[in-house]
Formats: structure tokens, sequence, C-alpha cells
């Protein structure tokens, strides 16, 4: 054993030396003094920590349990404080049978225990992941907990996955795993489908959320977006909190649950796309469309704040649909935007335009054919309502105009290019 403990220190990987005395034949009759001889404190990151997981993990059962109770024997002669007995169960798998002999040992145990085991990602059966959920979350590890079902949310209950979240939202582990916005998006989408949650908690928990959501699953906020686009008021709010009226200083002071707010609320307005009365089939009724509109409207210029409003609306409806004849954007966008008062949000819808065209790639010597075939397709628009909405009309011209203007760009440069310049 001298030279297992010289090899052990020495190796750069000390787990498969413990998973190596696991298979031998010899010597297994000295392991349940030798783990406490050696393992000190059971330190995380010490070779020889590695070398007793490795062993743990890679016994057979009832072999694998008897040599940890007769090392739990040992402990409590020896008098091993509660938080090294857990460092010492950490260390073999986390499975139901070792969850028996943590509850055995002590609430104390227990508690040292599941603050510090990491069980993984895996599919368990509900009952099972039920358990672990609810242990991880009385010992306030949501990150760890929702890392462990986040494979597998259709076994997790909707009310428990809830709970996480709000744990999660509220900040407990903050050094605990990072979730990424995929899975984060989808245990919002389940529980939106369960319908166990109640509506305004869930659109609470979405907006503490939000800024957690990112590279495109924003749009998993689904509640919350059909909620902000269908009730004036809330959308108004979202304004109010976002900036400050035309005339005056902001009516509260700043704060940093303030700015916090603020920021969750450009981020909400600055990614939606979804249009004001969209219905669960994914249609738009026109009269919600526009009545919404002209309600936020209203409710925004009693709240000094009518620009920004007309700014925001502009660019969330730059992202409307088509008339099923191929006119866009379709009637009811086309009938907000054309009175003459509707010049501030004419200008914004342009830029939102523009915006949602997003990130673009291209040869570097093909010059600007793809601003073209764009300039192209909104002149034909404009063409189209000359006669019977003229300001839409030269809006479309005017965003026609400027990638006429970027496709020249793009030639000049690529002629350049081809020339070595």
């Amino acid at each position: 054993m001298a030279g297992v403990e010289r090899l052990i220190q020495e190796c750069g990987n000390a787990d498969v030396v413990g998973t190596t005395m696991a298979r031998a034949e010899c010597g297994q009759n000295q392991w349940a003094e030798w783990i406490p001889e050696t393992g000190n404190e059971f330190t995380s990151g010490e070779p020889i920590t590695f070398c007793i997981s490795g062993l743990l993990c890679s016994m057979q059962e009832p072999d694998s349990n008897s040599l940890i109770k007769e090392v739990l024997v040992l402990a409590e002669t020896r008098k091993w404080s509660a938080e090294k007995r857990a460092r010492f169960l950490v260390l073999a798998r986390s499975e139901r049978a070792i969850w028996e002999l943590v509850a055995a040992c002590g609430a104390e145990v227990s508690q040292a225990y599941w603050t510090l085991v990491n069980p993984g990602i895996t599919r368990d059966d509900a009952a099972t992941m039920d358990f672990v959920l609810r242990q991880l979350l009385e010992a306030k590890r949501p990150r760890t907990a929702l890392r462990y079902c986040q494979y597998d949310l259709q076994n997790t209950d909707a009310k428990l996955l809830f709970e996480m979240l709000q744990q999660f939202m509220h900040g407990e582990e903050p050094h605990g795993a990072l979730l990424d916005s995929y899975h984060l998006g989808k245990m919002l989408e389940r529980l939106e489908k369960s319908g166990e949650i109640e509506k305004s908690a869930l659109i609470q928990l979405e907006f503490g959320l939000f800024p957690a959501l990112r590279y495109g699953q924003e749009a998993s906020a689904a509640l919350l977006y059909d909620s902000i686009m269908s009730e004036p008021t809330l959308f108004a709010e979202l304004i109010c909190i976002l900036y400050k009226p035309a005339h005056g200083e902001q009516e509260e002071p700043i704060t940093d649950a303030s700015r916090s707010a603020t920021e969750t609320a450009w981020s909400i307005l600055h990614n939606c796309s979804r249009q004001p009365g969209t219905l669960a089939d994914g249609t738009i009724d026109h009269d919600a469309f526009t009545r919404f509109i002209y309600e936020t409207r209203e409710l925004c210029r009693q709240a000094d704040r009518l620009d920004v409003c007309d700014q925001t609306i502009g660019q969330i409806i730059a992202h409307a649909p088509s008339d099923e004849d191929g006119l866009w954007p379709f009637a009811p966008a086309r009938e907000v935007l054309e009175p003459l008062e509707m010049e501030e949000m004419r200008a914004w819808f342009s830029i939102g335009t523009h915006n949602k065209r997003g990130v673009t790639c291209l040869s570097p010597r093909d010059g600007g054919e793809q601003e073209r075939d764009l300039a192209g397709y909104y002149q034909k628009q404009a063409e189209r309502l000359h006669l019977s909405q003229p300001n839409v009309a030269n809006m479309l011209e005017g965003i026609a105009k400027s990638y006429e203007r970027h496709g020249k760009r793009e030639d000049v440069e690529a002629n350049l290019r081809k020339e070595g310049y």
C-alpha cells in the first residue's frame, strides 16, 4: 500500500488508481482501515480524495455499501464531525442506497451531504427525481436542482419546478453551475403548458428571469409577451419604467432595483416581435391590433411619454406580417402608420425594418446584390400604395433608397477588393 500511496500522489489520474484498486483481488480487507487513515479530511481536489472516490464508485454492490458502512462505524468511534462524514459520503455514487445511509447518519450529516453533493445531469424515474430535487431545494441549491432535471422536464413536478426557478430568481446558490438560456426557456414552456401555475405569478417569474434569457430564447417568455401585447396598461407601465417624462424629471429616485427593472424593461421591449392582437393560433385580430395601439398611445400621452411610445411601437410592428396578397405590412399596420401625426412611428418603423434583418454574411467580392434585392422588394410594395396610403408608400420608398445606397457601397468595396485594394 505504500507503493500505491506514492503512485496516488505522483500520477496525474488518482481516480484511475482507485478504479484499478476496486478491480484488484488483493488488499480489499485493508480498505476499511486504510480510508480513514489516509483520507485526512477528504478535501476536494486532493489526489487521495480522487482515489477514494474512484474506489467507491467502481466497486459493485453490495461490496461498496459494506465498505462504506465499515468506514462509518470507524467514523463513529473516531468522532468524525458531521461535515467530515458528509464529505466522505459524497465520494460514493449518488444513488438511493447511499441516500439511505446518509439519512441513517442523522439530520446534521444529511444537511451537510445535500449541501455538497452534485448528483449530475441524469434521467431518473419520477419518484427519484422528486426526492433529489426536494433535498436540493431544502439545501437552497436551485441551480444544481435545475441542472439535474433539465433533460427530463416532463418527469419534473411543475410546482416544484416553479419553486426552483423562484429560488434561482432570488439569487440562491449564487456560485452554482450556470444555466444556459435554452434550457431555461424550455422550463418556462413547461410551466406554461402545465396550467398548474397561477397566471400572474408566472408572469412575474418570467419578468424576473428575463435577463437570463439570451440568444433567441427571449420568446420563451410567451405568457409575459402575450400579456404585455394584449393589455395596454402593462405596455404603458413598461414605457414608464424605461423612459422619463418628456417634460420634467423622473418621478422616483434611481436605485439598484429601479435600474435593474429599467434594464429588464428595455430588454423585453427591444426583443419584442409579437404583434398586438395575436391569438392562440398565431393569427392576428385586426380590431384588437388597432385598439391596442390607440389605447396604449393615449395612456402614454397622459404619462407624457407619447414620443417614446410611438418609437417603441414602430419598431415592434416592423415585424408585422403581410396581407394574403403579399402586400407588406398588413392592412391594420398600414392604417395605423398612415395618419400625418404618426411621423415618429413611421420613422422608427423604418429603423425596426432595418434592424430586424440582423447580421448578414456575403462573399468579399459579391457586391450589393442582397441589398438591391431588398430595395426592389420595398420599392414594389411602395408602388402598390401610392394612391391609397401615400405616407406609408413614401416611408417604404425611403427604406428602398437606403438599401440602394447600401448596395452601391458594397459594389464599390467589392470592386476595390478585386483590384487588390
